[in-house]
């Protein structure tokens, strides 16, 4: 490398020595040129030997990164959070974002039941990576594809990852529906919790009022950005039959009015609100599986899947709402509360201070719970956790200890968490019999290893979250 540099500078030397009236009309021309080049930033892969440098460098500094020793001082939350198609819940996206901004790796999941083509698994990649590219989110997509989401989240948890560089937190939406849905789903929503525990691996989960699945304004976004950039919109054949529309620009405008919305319909997956997303893909015919597939003639595109097929437009869209973009704007004054129950590293206390860091958080205030065994206590506990913030420099408006942690419930709330329970305990009993069949051993009565779970379980309601946490 130094060689090739004084060779060069050797040479720009004799071009001086030669001629010097033509050496700097060359050098001229040539500046002109590079200035035009990256004024129109044209989408060209020039095989350029700094590309080649790039990869170098970042094998040579994750080997590097391979032999440091962990310290609490370096940890980083690493986020695995379960996406689905990360176009179709932004929310969930830009809060995890909203932590590992700028600080550590975030990786978008996405379990797909259906057999896909090489083809169509590169074309998903990289409408996936588009999206977060125009949402100028820095994270990565990965795709599984298993026939059960239990299993392919289990695989996606060991697999996904490389030397350091690996999540240690599992980000997820809250089941919303848990006391509608098959509860089929609802035990693999909770042992995906439980495989998570079992690789000691933190687990956040985040509800909102809207629920995270906006799937059904994607085709719709899609559409809007095609006639906002005066591009059309490309047609894909589908190899199980059906044509898909879609834009290559996938990332949801961050302000939008209704007026905007007069175009184009929404393309809608039959997927249950607020839940980690598998993609739903028709199976093709047994003659169309059957017969060779033969080479159409397309205009490129980002997106091959196989999809049932579209039903007709609606003539009158759906108004686009506002909560898709709720993380993306500066949040109003309010308040974080964090309910430190046990001390067991304090990442409960980490993720609402990195959120206080971010600029669209900074006007809202941190409020600390935590506990005390005895009144005596009280005045004790709260001047340890007082020198605790400070100690960190944590900034903070209250700290709060409850006396009465170790008073049992109140027969009014027993009976509400009964009636809430009970539509769900009775259909698991009606199956019960059938789920036995099936799995020996339920999970939820398995032997768990013994260690501390911790659970950040996000709340965030009129854009004021609240924290809590429990240990087991």
């Amino acid at each position: 490398m130094w060689l090739s540099l004084i060779g060069a500078m050797l040479c720009v030397f004799v071009m001086f020595i030669m001629n010097w009236q033509t050496a700097l009309i060359t050098f001229a021309v040539v500046l002109g040129l590079y200035i035009y080049i990256s004024y129109r930033k044209p989408d060209v892969n020039w095989g350029s030997s700094t590309q080649a440098q790039i990869y170098k460098d970042a094998l040579n500094s994750v080997y590097r990164l391979q032999m440091v020793q962990e310290h609490v001082k370096n940890y980083r939350p690493q986020i695995l959070v379960l996406t689905g198609d990360p176009s179709h819940r932004p929310p969930l996206v830009d809060f995890a974002y909203s932590i590992t901004k700028k600080l550590s790796l975030l990786v978008c999941g996405n379990v797909t039941p259906h057999r896909l083509t090489y083809r169509s698994r590169t074309a998903l990649n990289n409408r996936a990576n588009a999206w977060l590219e125009r949402r100028k989110i820095k994270a990565f997509y990965t795709l599984i594809r298993d026939e059960d989401f239990t299993h392919g989240v289990r695989s996606m948890l060991q697999s996904v990852g490389l030397g350091k560089l690996r999540p240690n937190v599992v980000m997820i939406g809250y089941k919303s529906d848990w006391q509608t849905c098959d509860p089929q789903d609802v035990l693999k929503y909770f042992n995906v919790i439980h495989d998570v525990l079992d690789l000691y691996m933190s687990v956040c989960i985040l509800r909102l009022p809207d629920g995270h699945d906006y799937s059904e304004y994607a085709d719709q976004d899609s559409q809007l950005l095609a006639a906002v950039n005066g591009k059309k919109t490309d047609m894909l054949a589908i190899p199980g039959g059906g044509i898909e529309r879609e834009n290559s620009s996938g990332a949801f405008p961050r302000n939008i009015s209704s007026a905007q919305l007069s175009m184009g319909g929404s393309s809608r997956e039959p997927s249950p609100p607020s839940t980690p997303h598998m993609l739903r893909a028709a199976q093709g015919n047994s003659a169309a599986e059957r017969a060779p597939l033969a080479e159409p003639e397309l205009v490129p595109t980002s997106v091959v899947v196989n999809l049932p097929p579209q039903e007709p437009p609606n003539d009158e869209p759906k108004e686009m709402p506002q909560s898709i973009n709720q993380f993306l704007r500066k949040q109003r004054k309010g308040t974080i509360d964090v309910w430190w129950l046990y001390d067991d590293g304090g990442l409960t206390m980490l993720i609402p201070y990195l959120l206080t860091t971010r600029n669209n958080w900074s006007g809202c205030k941190l409020r600390v719970f935590s506990l005390a065994n005895k009144k005596e206590e009280l005045d004790r506990e709260q001047r340890n956790m007082a020198s605790l913030l400070s100690k960190f420099r944590i900034e903070y408006s209250d700290v709060t200890v409850i006396p009465d942690i170790v008073r049992p419930p109140a027969e009014s709330s027993k009976r509400e968490f009964e009636e809430l329970i009970r539509k769900c305990a009775g259909r698991t009993t009606a199956r019960w019999s059938t789920t036995r069949s099936r799995s020996p051993t339920p999970r939820c009565s398995r032997s768990r290893t013994r260690h501390t779970a911790t659970y950040v379980f996000v709340n965030c309601y009129r854009n004021i979250p609240r924290m809590q946490r429990w240990s087991q």
